[in-house]
């Protein structure tokens, strides 16, 4: 879930009477065997009475859904479908992101950009190539007397 406006800190679970009656914006649920029909059911009826404004549902093998991903969005008291993409992807207005089932993750893009938001291994392996490059360009200078050993 992403909650606007509160404090960022570890938690074990959310209470919004703990937190001064803020509501999740978006809320996300990865279908499995145990959870699919209440992630349908009982959950999204739950974020729907309580003002969640946009909630995900992700079967990134397709065991459960019909797609990989679902998504609703909020009109008045209500949630409403959202429509996916060619590719399954949706939109999420509340986050500024493209949601695109990817495998056995959602790649995020960001609207404003573009650009996809890397993965936590992905920005390691970004960092640890650009260090390479650098060493690289160290070595070099060195060789041909431009800059220190």
């Amino acid at each position: 879930m992403v909650v606007l406006g509160v404090e960022k800190k570890k938690r074990r679970s959310f209470r919004s009477w703990n937190e001064g009656g803020a509501v999740p914006a978006v809320c996300f649920a990865v279908a499995s065997g145990r959870t699919w029909r209440k992630d349908l059911g009982s959950v999204y009826r739950d974020y729907e009475a309580n003002g969640v404004r946009e909630y995900f549902v992700f079967d990134p093998t397709r065991d459960y859904l019909d797609a990989p991903l679902l998504g609703f969005r909020r009109r008045g008291k209500k949630f409403n479908a959202v429509k996916s993409d060619r590719d399954g992807a949706i939109v999420s207005q509340e986050l500024g992101l493209r949601l695109v089932p990817e495998g056995m993750m959602l790649r995020l893009v960001d609207l404003a950009t573009g650009q996809r938001v890397l993965t936590r291994t992905e920005q390691v392996d970004r960092l640890a190539e650009e260090v390479e490059q650098l060493k690289s360009r160290l070595r070099k200078a060195g060789k041909n007397g431009n800059g220190a050993k």
